[in-house]
């Protein structure tokens, strides 16, 4: 079935089961309606809305008015300009007879695709039956990059020109859906092991931007920039069969289950380059993506008395995948292959008759004992085994560039395999005692050790004809040391402290090389780097009185890289150094029964430092600076009417010109909100809610490029029946 198939059903559904709910009404206890899930962030999947009334509807309205850049606001908050509505949420529970019930949830959201639909049959003692659909929208702003200097940007063009000069697909406001249907049944009876199944389709379709940039010399003499837009096409969908059973005989909990994918991706990524220059050109890079996994595990858990328990668990996972696929360079996207186009430029290489397929095993055994010798000590030493064996073979034909506006020369087929064996096991202690009146401590360390192979083969026929073959023995080691401390003095204050240590040593041995150039050395070129990490944090709660709270935090992390490149290429030196400070302050208060107010504050200052800074002069020290704050404010104006008033501001100061050498980076911006939200109970079974927001972005980075002011209005009216 399509995707657009399960998208129909979804909605009609909807619609259908609405209108013969209202003959399952129950009474329903009041409650407080939510905030609208109209209103969601752009980096989580949308989650159901909390309505406290058992069975009830709530129906909302939103209107979004945008000036300014309407792509990057949709991105940031996740709300589709112009109006939307609908159902956010309807619930009716009913039950048939004293052991069964039956319930219906969802919502339908128009014009913005958020729609859910759940079903639940269920029995006492016996089992349930689910079902559901679920689909929702996360937008993207395609605007691409921005040169400062002489106030070049692409972003506009691919909204203001007729199709076909950029590709009607080519559009500043992008989205993707996403979604899923699937069915579950689960027996649940009395001394009988718990069965469960669960299938799931799952898929992702649209368009969204990529920061893989096009490259232009519309720089004004700064040389070329690499700012043009550039975006992925999505066509994703996966079939999903899972079951698990569990049981308990005596002392011992035990459970297997099994897990069956089958996934197909037909997935591109397309840019232009030399927009507006008589050299302009594109390409296309197409993948189709055909994988099938199987994964077996289990667990035991054995409680031998109050003292001693004793789990186990373990895995087997197999993944195939098939890739077939191109990368063409044209006039415009999708060119065909091979045709003359003005501006082909050296080095722009098609690939045509891509063919790859990889193969992977891995087994998992992990083992944990619990031990309690007193009522203030408890220790648990665990193990963890870990195999990984992967083979992978690709075939392709590279198309070489001869001159400019020349077709290409005499193709070359590489034939490239590759295998790697990997052996990982773990060792873990941790400890925490209660031996000191108001104080507990913990402590937790973990070594791991692995070691592995890998063998790269690669052929090539044609021009550059030759072969390159590598073993290499590869060795890492990992060492993660805990310290844990939590302090109550009183009842007014508590103190908690954490400090982790991390050192993590890769080792690569190159043997029986046959690299000819330098350059071929890549990505086997460092053959040693150790990451050091040093992380602390404490926090402080204080409550001085009843209705008034401070909880304050302190976080640092120092984080080095050393690396040893081969003797052909490098010498041992610091490749980089992380240093990170996060102050953090929380107030809450409550000055009387009716009224409430939180406040939050944090500011962080991360800087990374390379060598490159000092050997190049061109690569700037990165600085990774914010501040952000939060006020909220509510009142129960009377019994029936309560406000609530929000504002949060952010602000990132780490924009400098670096233009010389590439595109100014480092993010600047300001940006703030201001929610007021009024909610009136009309009756017990009957809660209406209006919002009015105000959302505001200065880009500096982007020179105004990227700036929006918004309003936005929303209402909802909760009905239990």
């Amino acid at each position: 079935m399509k995707h657009s198939s399960f998208r129909i059903l979804g909605r009609g559904a909807v619609a259908l089961l609405l209108v013969g709910s209202w003959s399952l009404a129950a009474r329903a206890d009041p409650g407080e309606s939510s905030k609208g899930v109209a209103l969601k962030s752009a980096d989580a999947k949308p989650e159901a809305v909390s309505v406290e009334m058992e069975n009830s509807i709530l129906l909302s309205g939103a209107g979004a008015f945008v000036s300014g850049n309407k792509g990057a606001f949709m991105e940031r908050y996740g709300i589709a300009t112009g109006f939307s509505g609908g159902i956010e949420h309807f619930k009716i529970k009913q039950a048939l007879d004293q052991d069964t019930t039956f319930e219906v949830e969802g919502r339908g959201l128009y014009d913005i695709h958020d729609y859910d639909l759940k079903l639940e049959w269920n029995r006492s003692n016996v089992g349930y039956v689910k079902m559901g659909y679920e689909e929702f929208r996360t937008w993207y702003d395609g605007a691409g990059g921005y040169f400062r200097p002489n106030n070049t940007w692409f972003g506009s063009l691919f909204n203001d020109q007729p199709n076909g000069y950029y590709g009607s697909r080519f559009e500043q406001q992008m989205h993707i859906d996403r979604g899923e249907a699937w069915f579950e049944a689960g027996l649940r009876m009395p001394d009988v092991p718990e069965l469960t199944f669960r299938y799931t389709n799952e898929f992702r379709n649209g368009q969204k931007d990529s920061t893989i940039w096009g490259q232009s010399s519309l720089t004004g003499g700064q040389g070329t920039r690499a700012i043009i837009p550039a975006f992925r096409d999505i066509n994703e969908r996966a079939d999903i069969f899972e079951g698990d059973l569990k049981h308990k005989m005596d002392d011992t909990a035990f459970g297997v289950g099994l897990r069956y994918e089958i996934a197909n991706d037909n997935d591109a990524f397309s840019t232009m380059f030399g927009v507006q220059q008589a050299a302009s050109r594109g390409f296309t890079q197409r993948e189709r993506v055909h994988s099938e996994s199987f994964t077996a595990h289990g667990f035991t858990e054995t409680t031998f008395s109050d003292q001693v328990m004793f789990t186990t668990g373990w895995l087997f996972n197999t993944f195939d995948s098939n890739v077939m696929g191109y990368r063409i360079w044209g006039q415009g996207f999708d060119p065909a292959f091979n045709a003359p186009y003005a501006g082909r430029a050296r080095f722009e290489e098609s690939t045509t008759d891509l063919e790859a397929g990889a193969n992977l095993k891995e087994y998992v055994l992990t083992l944990n004992l619990l031990l309690q010798p007193t009522d203030d000590f408890s220790i648990v030493p665990s193990l963890k085994a870990e195999e990984v064996d992967t083979d992978a073979v690709s075939r392709l034909t590279a198309w070489s560039v001869g001159a400019p506006a020349a077709l290409v020369n005499a193709p070359t087929d590489r034939d490239i395999n590759s295998s790697e064996r990997r052996l990982r096991v773990t060792e873990a202690l941790e400890a925490t005692w209660r031996g000191i009146q108001d104080w507990v401590f913990s402590a937790r360390g973990a070594w791991m050790e692995e070691s592995g192979t890998q063998m790269e083969n690669l052929v090539t026929r044609g021009t550059g004809a030759g072969r390159i073959h590598r073993d290499s023995d590869l060795d890492n080691f990992e060492q993660k040391y805990t310290l844990g401390a939590y302090w109550y003095p009183i009842r007014e204050v508590n103190v908690a402290s954490q400090y982790e240590h991390r050192l993590t040593m890769y080792r690569r041995t190159n043997r029986n090389d046959t690299t000819r150039t330098p350059a071929d050395l890549y990505p086997a070129f460092l053959s040693e780097q150790d990451i050091t990490v040093d992380d602390m944090n404490i926090r402080v709660t204080w409550r001085p009185v009843n209705n008034l709270t401070f909880v304050t935090r302190y976080d640092f992390m120092l984080s080095t890289i050393d690396t040893l490149g081969d003797a052909r290429e490098l010498s041992p030196q610091r490749s980089a150094e992380y240093t990170s400070h996060i102050l953090s302050e929380s107030i809450t208060w409550s000055p009387f029964a009716r009224w409430y107010m939180q406040a939050n504050m944090s500011y962080a200052r991360n800087t990374t430092q390379s060598e490159a800074t000092y050997l190049t002069g061109s690569v700037l020290e990165s600085r990774d600076g914010y501040y952000n704050g939060s006020f909220v404010t509510g009142y129960a104006l009377t019994d029936k009417v309560d406000l609530q008033a929000e504002y949060v501001y952010s602000r990132a100061d780490n924009f400098y010109d670096n233009s010389s050498a590439s595109v100014p980076y480092g993010a600047g911006f300001t940006e703030q909100s201001a929610n007021l939200t009024c909610t009136y109970r009309l009756s017990d079974n009957v809660r209406w809610s209006a919002r009015y927001g105000f959302y505001t972005n200065s880009d500096e980075t982007f020179y105004g490029k990227k700036n929006y002011d918004a309003h936005v209005v929303y209402s909802s009216v909760q009905i239990g029946f």
